[in-house]
């Protein structure tokens, strides 16, 4: 089942336009979205994670005056902005861990009122503390369109925004390593606000009023490598945050767990089973269980990640045949194209052509 969004957050993102309700719809209308999800009476408890990626998308686009230059697009506005450039960082990370600390100093530098955040070690957890300098202690939780700037990272007022924020973090950090991190604890310094629930977005219950806002999960997860690639990287800011609420669904089978493990980058060399075994906590010979109540086997696994990726790079013009090749890890254009024929009983330059 694909993710979803409750209503009520659906509800705050429009009321970021700051426009008049009829506009709003007609802007819901031009996206094709059905705009009695407005309604506070209506019976929607929920909209689908793409739903709500492609309104914020559009507020984005449509918010900052100087994103608005004829022939703008998508891929422009997220170029040269300060999101991008932390997440580039993070991209040319080893580790997670690594990648978080890199992701600190943009956090720091970047985000008014002098927030920052760290990660601590206690026993088997990594803690995640985020301290909002001035914002932590302000009162003001009024919600503006300076909430999307692109060349600052805004930390979202009041309890809801704190819980938005705490939760597109963690699904950021999952979506580098592949996997969902499961969450021990949440802390939020605010209040909770009585008849609105958030537990779903983390799969554990937040403990409001508490001293700090923090995530705490097992400190393994920090030692997982960065598997994403600058292609995949694009696909998830052109969707941004649908990808990240569909983490979910990498809990399904422990095939498409170990599928988000391996990644998209194949230019180093990739983990053995065993490997996976360990960063999904359980032993090979249960994986090798596991897999073949699926019907799937470990090179087939690794057959299909790599036919996938190709596939994908193959639809971006920019890359030649051979600029693909090195990205799937192969050390010459010949090997490449027996692989994918062998996948996909096409050609590479066949595959390319047949897009057109």
């Amino acid at each position: 089942m694909a993710a979803s969004v409750p209503i009520q957050h659906f509800r705050s993102l429009i009321q970021l336009t700051e426009l008049p309700l009829a506009d709003v719809k007609d802007e819901l209308v031009s996206l094709g979205i059905e705009p009695g999800l407005l309604d506070p009476t209506g019976k929607a408890t929920s909209v689908p994670a793409d739903i709500y990626g492609r309104v914020f998308i559009h507020l984005i686009k449509n918010m900052q005056p100087t994103l608005q230059k004829p022939g703008d697009n998508l891929q422009g506005i997220l170029s040269f902005s300060t999101y991008r450039m932390m997440y580039e960082a993070m991209l040319n990370a080893a580790t997670l861990g690594e990648a978080l600390e890199r992701a600190s100093i943009y956090f720091q530098r970047f985000q008014p009122a002098g927030a920052t955040f760290h990660v601590s070690i206690s026993a088997d957890s990594a803690i995640w503390s985020f301290d909002l300098g001035q914002a932590d202690d302000s009162t003001d939780n009024t919600v503006s369109t300076t909430n999307f700037c692109m060349g600052e990272l805004n930390w979202l007022p009041g309890t809801s925004g704190n819980v938005l924020a705490l939760s597109t973090w963690h699904r950021t950090a999952s979506w580098y390593i592949g996997h969902y991190i499961d969450i021990d604890r949440v802390e939020v310094r605010a209040q909770s606000e009585g008849d609105k629930t958030y537990d779903s977005l983390f799969k554990t219950a937040i403990h409001f009023g508490g001293e700090r806002n923090a995530l705490s999960f097992s400190k393994r997860y920090l030692d997982f490598p960065i598997v994403k690639s600058e292609s995949s990287l694009n696909d998830m800011l052109a969707s941004f945050p649908a990808e990240l609420l569909n983490l979910d669904e990498l809990d399904n089978s422990v095939s498409s767990q170990i599928l988000g493990l391996l990644g998209t980058d194949f230019r180093n060399e990739l983990p053995t089973l065993p490997d996976i075994a360990r960063r999904l906590n359980t032993t090979t010979a249960t994986l090798h269980r596991r897999l073949k109540s699926e019907g799937k086997n470990w090179q087939k696994i690794k057959d299909d990640a790599r036919r996938d990726a190709a596939a994908a790079h193959l639809c971006n013009p920019d890359y030649s045949i051979s600029d693909v090749a090195e990205l799937m890890g192969f050390s010459d254009d010949s090997t490449f194209y027996r692989s994918f024929k062998k996948w996909t009983r096409q050609t590479p330059k066949q595959y390319r052509d047949g897009l057109s």
